[in-house]
């Protein structure tokens, strides 16, 4: 599967295009004379085919992509991943504001705000993207917060619908979207999961396009799929960097030793005259015997006694 990993996004984006079009061509045949739409749309039948197929898909192609965490390897400058970036600002700035002026509850105001605070964090990450430079983590915590906020919004919103079709596409999407923008969030701090972060951001690419025709908002869901897709990490296998090796003692000593030897140039085997020489060192000098009175005079005795005999 590694060989399909380079063109996992432009993989993902035709089948969610196709899931789009399944999608709109059960919106677009519209609803019965109760306002339902046809149970058992083969269109829907074929939607969830594809996305089981498309999800085992993504889980066979992100097992084995490498184990790096460095963000400056995982995200190097990207014109396309600026792009996305700013499409996701504007979305969920866009949205924040529609919340913040119809919304009646307190969690629509908060879910706001944070979406407000998101926008200028992500126009910073494209920034970050644009040049290579490492983010602060609060540019894809708020984007996080806002997402978990908004869920509970949705729920609410769609709550009273009778059919699934109108909004389980979406609920999954800004699901997805969660744990996507939190393994991006961890590379930022260094502990970031290449396998996670790409399955997540695919996955929640995918939904995100499909689910646009099902319902309202479906301009954010387009822009935050394409912020998905041009946003993962590298898509490369990049293994963990190996720290340099330092050889003890012993070893170092067998490589010096291995190593070649200088040769000797003319004028240090038969040096110049004229400049002075290093004396050799004094090689010390024998301690002379010393003299024993006695074994001279034994020795003097002896030679007596041999010429009186």
């Amino acid at each position: 599967m590694k060989k399909f990993l380079r063109y996992a996004d432009i993989i993902t984006l035709l089948a969610a295009s196709l899931g789009l079009l399944l999608q709109a061509w059960i919106f677009r045949g519209g609803t019965d004379e109760n306002g339902l739409y046809p149970a058992g749309h083969p269109a829907w039948i074929l939607t969830w085919i594809l996305s089981a197929a498309v999800l085992i898909f993504i889980w066979l192609l992100t097992r084995q992509v490498g184990n790096n965490r460095s963000y400056k390897d995982n995200f190097p400058p990207s014109l396309l991943a600026c792009l996305g970036h700013i499409c996701a600002a504007f979305a969920i700035g866009q949205t924040a504001i529609q919340q913040m002026t119809n919304g009646a509850l307190w969690l629509d105001t908060l879910a706001g705000i944070a979406g407000l605070l998101s926008a200028p964090a992500l126009l910073y990450g494209a920034y970050c993207r644009f040049t290579g430079k490492q983010p602060f983590f609060i540019c894809y915590m708020l984007p996080c917060v806002f997402f978990a906020l908004y869920v509970f919004y949705l729920g609410r919103e769609v709550g009273g619908e009778p059919e699934t079709v109108r909004y389980l596409v979406r609920f999954f999407a800004t699901l997805a979207l969660i744990p996507a923008c939190y393994q991006i969030w961890g590379f930022c701090v260094g502990s970031g999961e290449r396998t996670h972060c790409l399955f997540w951001c695919f996955l929640a690419g995918y939904l995100c396009i499909v689910s646009v025709p099902s319902g309202g908002h479906g301009t954010m869901y387009l822009l935050l799929g394409i912020w998905m897709l041009t946003g993962p990490c590298v898509l490369k296998y990049l293994p963990r960097r190996k720290a340099a090796v330092v050889l003890p003692e012993p070893e170092v000593a067998a490589a010096e030793a291995t190593q070649p030897e200088v040769p000797v140039t003319l004028e240090e085997t038969f040096p110049d005259p004229s400049e002075p020489q290093p004396s050799a060192p004094e090689q010390p000098s024998e301690p002379e015997p010393e003299l024993d009175p006695d074994a001279i005079i034994a020795d003097i005795l002896k030679q007596i006694d041999s010429r009186v005999e």
